[in-house]
């Protein structure tokens, strides 16, 4: 048995390491190590060894029992990240000269999803002053030494020492040791599965770009290093048997891939790890039983200054958070640090002692990249927030590891305010005490973030928050600083501490929001703001209410919104309105999805998990480049907006009836939200897809901006239909008619290719955007979202949302009216009053005049109409009414009325079209009462499918039994969707074994069609099941589905094999097929599929390769 372990960089000496890579070490001998397990006691040393060309090292020294060290210098101190095998957790000892290690303590604990028995085999790289990313691997399975399926891991720190679990970037068999270098275009991981050397190159390091595969035999513990001329490979050679001895070799490359040569490095040495200091190199490393000496090795690294691209930096535009792959991507000029550096605590840890170092880095890095920086005052110092003693200051769980547990004003208000004299003063530009080097001074100054929303979790009976004082305390804050800033820089602009998104206006929330905001404004705090700082997911209306909310205090003011993501294109466009409101600047929040993000950073994100660009991607870098320098903006109406940038009129349309249809001469640029561009004669110009960039201008500046558009890599244009093929593999085209995709979290249009239905989540079928005012449609952004979902093929599943502000209003006074926020973004894509619709007749004229236009019968139909809609959903959950988080508020009663009203309006338009129940959110006894409110009324009467969901139901079978039973209850048989299969975040493998039961009993049981698409655990199934058209119990364990190629039988304890003799084809949940004789088949918990069409087989492996996951057939 081989059992690996990881070694890694260590820095002697006074040099600061930028970048250090990993290693890894391992003991391959089955003589030495037969479990995996040692206790401290018996663990290995750590040894180092100098050398002066890396391959000839000096005498050893031991310096900490230990393996797979990883070693970074940090504000004077050396910091090793290294495992104690047995233990399988990664530590963290510290050392002031790089060889005498102490206190130290578990950094990284096993346990989670994905490192459940072990996390092992650090690799550190140091990305800037305050960023630091650790990959590490994590052993899934209970198999001593790491033998089985193991996963690549990351972490994110910003001091080195305290960190936080990232992602997962990769699983594989066997998979160990990694090792991480820069290189030109980003950063390139290697690993190893204790045979072969694996690499991949990352853009930004956590998402593959390229995937070089294996790229060497016989290697385990990498490390490469990088020198001026050529990669150097330190590695432990796999050795033929286990009576060889474990040496460490090194071979060279000029690319970092193809490595040749083997020079014996170290004999009875394993796991390298090698790092140049001062002109020497440094090797450690681990050696089995006995500890002999000597290695190899170097690391250099320097900070990649990110590319420009040949547009000028936005000015209008910002992103919260440093990073530089999003600001530089984006194009953005403006930068706010997240917490950022501008910490009391931080620069001044003793009174009246400053230490800017990590500040200045961070500027340094903005100015290098030119960018102008909002930077946020935090007014916390533990030394002097001790001096409150034991009141109310601490928040519960330390939400950003920079921010201290203690958050309530400055006890000492004139020490705070000498710090603030003194941090303003660095970065002002004035010559007088800068920072050295400053290019770009600091003019905009922020007082703490989100400073209500102490008061709000008090409300709410949390105890968190960004601070923890009531309105008076922060106008205190508020008075000093600003005070502090202008005597220090009279130029410098002040903006409150951003407002979170405004609430509805009854409430909780609401309650501690605007009672907070009005009592600042009424103490006299908007004499102590120059510039109105609020967050919002809607930016126009928000600037709006903000305005008619504070009205005087704010009048006059400009505006700025320092956080803002949207769900999709078009409102992430819509922004732009809010320049007509009198908003100065943006900041973008959202760039990349990850499974952590809080809910709006997941469906704000412009690129998905997998790193593909979604629309909004485009729609933001079309943004940008048109008018994120405009000098002017005027609001000629609220559907036309006129910008003036350089020497160039840019009109931005949203509604084909204006007047900017006449009075152009010469050329234009038309360009649409997603970067399609064309340079037209003026009298051509006739509007399509809306809303639309129309330029004029000088033709060589046109000419100069279509080149700019020319170069964003954007979706081919929606009117190619047909010839639009979104996979470079052909698959079949919608066969999977048991299977659809809701658009959930990261892609409100997600869509598994085969499957046949597709239902839009929220989706553009939304009362509240098309009709404004009473009887006024407006179908545009609604148009736009059908021919988007109609480009996958799929059969749309609609959901009809029924509110709209002018008819909710006659509710007002009733209780509930303006207190739904629906969590997150959907406050703003819903009214924040959901009551069925009150002028019901107007309603149901909405909902003809919308199923007319989509029914494709040739009447009124949208223009370019492809695939009619005939499924209409009402609502979502509507019996789910917590707080002031819900879809609909009402009773049985008045949803069986919006359901009969909208059935009947339905069919009107439409009588073939379909009428599927709003899925019910759970059937618990509350839930279940409700319901047989709407029944026992004739609710079985106005649908065609009763529709659920399941949201930790997978055990059984996504609550299909029990819905079964209810409608059986009242005599109704009708048929059952799955309309959601609620997230669980990434899947474990118990999660997929689990969830694959579950669909199956859910077939089983009686459902027609599952919304499920859970990768690749759904997927396969579909491929393999998705259209059958008969299904049968045939006992515990064993299920018969009859599909259009073959019978598939799906198989796990306590079935038993049904088949006798022959071969068959034997796929797993996760698609790996095999070919086995029947007779040898042995039966598991996890599921299996037994089948014999050749169709089926070649329907998977297509389906697999065109999502580039190849398995074993």
């Amino acid at each position: 048995m081989h059992l690996t372990w990881k070694v890694a960089t260590v820095v002697i000496l006074t040099v600061l390491i930028v970048s250090v890579s990993g290693c890894i070490m391992r003991n391959n001998l089955e003589k030495h190590i037969k479990t995996g397990e040692k206790s401290s006691s018996e663990a290995p040393f750590i040894l180092a060894a100098s050398s002066e060309d890396g391959i000839h090292f000096s005498e050893s020294e031991k310096v900490i029992q230990g393996s797979v060290p990883e070693v970074l210098k940090v504000n004077g101190k050396f910091l090793m990240y290294y495992v104690i095998p047995g233990e399988d957790e990664i530590r963290i000892a510290e050392s002031e000269d790089g060889i005498h290690f102490h206190n130290s303590q578990v950094v990284i604990e096993k346990g989670d999803e994905y490192d459940k028995f072990g996390a092992v085999d650090p690799a550190v790289i140091q990305i800037s002053e305050n960023l630091f990313r650790m990959y590490y691997v994590g052993w899934e399975e209970d198999i001593p030494g790491g033998w089985g399926r193991n996963s690549l891991l990351t972490a994110i720190s910003t001091d080195g020492i305290h960190w936080k679990k990232e992602r997962k970037i990769l699983s594989k068999e066997k998979l160990s040791d990694v090792a991480v270098i820069r290189i030109e275009n980003g950063f390139r991981i290697y690993y190893s599965d204790k045979d072969n050397l694996y690499a991949f190159d990352s853009a930004d390091g956590v998402n593959i770009t390229k995937d070089w595969g294996r790229i060497m035999e016989r290697v385990s513990v990498p490390f490469v290093l990088k020198t001026d001329n050529e990669y150097r490979l330190y590695y432990t050679k796999v050795p033929d048997s286990p009576e060889e001895g474990i040496d460490v070799y090194l071979s060279t490359s000029k690319d970092g891939i193809n490595f040749t040569g083997e020079k014996l490095i170290l004999e009875n040495a394993d796991a390298p790890c090698v790092i140049k200091v001062n002109e020497k190199f440094v090797i450690y490393y681990h050696i089995p039983p006995p500890p002999p000496p000597e290695a190899s090795g170097e690391e250099k690294s320097v900070l990649r200054s990110m590319p420009q691209g040949t547009a000028t930096l936005s000015d209008r535009f910002g992103f919260v958070c440093f990073d530089p792959l999003a600001i530089s991507d984006l194009n953005l000029g403006w930068l706010r640090p997240h917490p950022g550096p501008f910490i009391w605590d931080k620069i001044e840890p003793e009174r009246g002692k400053y230490d800017f170092s990590e500040a200045d880095e961070v500027v340094r890095e903005a100015q290098a990249m030119g960018l102008n920086i909002l930077a946020t005052i935090w007014p916390y110092a533990k030394w002097d927030q001790e001096k409150w003693g034991n009141i109310d200051r601490f928040v519960e769980k330390r939400d950003f590891p920079e921010l201290p547990f203690s958050r309530y004003k400055p006890y000492n208000m004139q020490a705070y305010k000498e710090f603030v004299k003194a941090l303003v003063e660095r970065y002002d530009g004035d010559g007088f005490n800068d920072m050295p080097g400053l290019t770009k001074p600091i003019k905009y100054w922020e007082v703490i973030n989100e400073p209500s929303t102490g008061i709000i979790c008090k409300f709410e009976g949390k105890n968190a928050g960004f601070f923890k004082g009531d309105a008076e305390d922060y106008f205190e804050v508020l008075k000093v600083t600003y005070e502090a800033i202008k005597e220090a820089d009279k130029d410098a602009k002040v903006l409150n501490g951003g407002m979170v998104p405004l609430p509805p206006e009854k409430g909780e929330v609401s309650d501690g929001f605007y009672g907070f905001w009005n009592k600042v404004f009424e103490m006299g705090g908007s004499k102590y703001i120059d510039i109105v700082n609020f967050h919002s997911f809607s930016p126009y209306e928000d600037a709006i209410r903000l305005k008619e909310r504070f009205g005087k205090y704010v009048a006059g003011k400009p505006l700025w919104v320092t956080e803002f993501s949207a769900t999709d294109e078009y409102r992430y466009v819509e922004a732009s309105k809010s320049f007509g409101e009198g908003v100065e600047r943006i900041f973008y929040t959202a760039y990349r999805a990850f499974p952590e993000a809080p809910e709006d950073l997941i469906t704000g994100s412009l690129i998905d998990f997998e790193g593909n660009p979604k629309r909004s991607y485009y729609a933001v870098k079309t943004m940008n480049i048109i008018i994120g320098n405009f000098d002017e903006v005027e609001k000629l109406s609220d559907a036309l907006y006129k910008f003036k940038v350089n020497d160039m009129i840019v009109y931005v349309v949203w509604s084909s009836d204006q007047e900017i249809l006449e009075g152009f001469e010469g050329k234009l640029l038309v360009v649409d939200i997603t970067a399609h561009a064309n340079l037209i004669e003026a009298e051509k110009l006739k509007l399509g897809s809306l809303p639309v960039y129309i330029v004029s201008g000088d033709e060589k500046k046109l000419k100069e901006l279509l080149s700019l558009l020319e170069d964003v890599e954007r979706l081919p244009p929606q009117d190619m239909g047909d010839d639009i093929k979104k996979n470079p593999v052909e698959i079949p085209e919608a066969f999977a008619f048991r299977f659809g995709g809701w658009g959930h979290k990261h892609d409100e249009y997600a869509y598994t290719p085969g499957y046949r239905w597709m239902k839009p989540h929220p989706g553009p079928f939304n009362r509240y955007f098309i009709e404004k005012e009473k009887g006024v449609y407006d179908f545009s952004a609604c148009d736009e979202g059908v021919k988007r979902a109609q480009q996958t093929g799929a059969e749309i599943v609609a959901t009809i949302w029924p509110y709209t502000e002018w008819d909710e209003e006659a509710y007002k006074g009733r209780e509930g009216y303006g207190e739904a926020t629906g969590g997150g973004p959907f406050a703003y894509v819903l009214p924040s009053s959901r009551f069925k619709p009150y002028d019901i007749q107007a309603y149901k004229a909405f909902v003809r005049a919308l199923v007319e236009r989509y029914d494709g019968d040739g009447i009124d139909d949208m223009p370019g109409l492809k695939y009619p809609i005939k499924y209409w959903e009402i609502l979502n959950e509507p019996e789910a009414q917590h707080d002031n988080k819900y879809f609909f508020k009402g009773s049985g009663k008045e949803y069986f009325e919006l359901v009969k009203a909208t059935y009947e309006a339905v069919k009107e338009a439409d009588s073939t079209a379909k009428v599927v129940l709003g899925g019910a959110a759970t059937l618990d006894k509350e839930s279940i009462e409700w319901w047989e409110e709407f029944y026992s009324l004739g609710g079985g009467n106005y649908f065609d499918i009763a529709g659920i969901h399941s949201y930790a139901d997978e055990k059984d079978d996504f609550n299909v039994d029990d819905l079964k039973k209810l409608l059986e209850k009242y005599g109704i048989n009708k048929p059952i969707w799955v309309t959601e299969v609620g997230p669980t975040g990434e899947m474990s493998r118990e999660d997929g074994i689990m969830f694959a039961k579950a669909a199956i009993r859910a077939f089983a049981n009686g459902a027609e069609v599952l919304f499920f698409d859970y990768k690749p655990v759904a997927h396969v199934m579909a491929y393999i099941i998705g259209d059958f058209n008969r299904v049968e119990k045939s006992s515990e364990g064993v299920y018969v589905f009859e599909t259009k190629e073959d019978k598939v039988y799906v198989v796990w304890k306590p079935g038993k094999f049904p088949i006798e003799g022959s071969e068959i084809y034997v796929a797993d949940i996760y698609g790996n097929v095999r070919v086995e004789d029947a007779s040898g088949i042995e039966v598991g918990d996890t599921p299996i599929y037994l089948f014999k069409s050749e169709k089926i087989l070649q329907r998977l492996k297509m389906f697999m390769k065109a999502q580039g996951e190849e398995k074993n057939y």
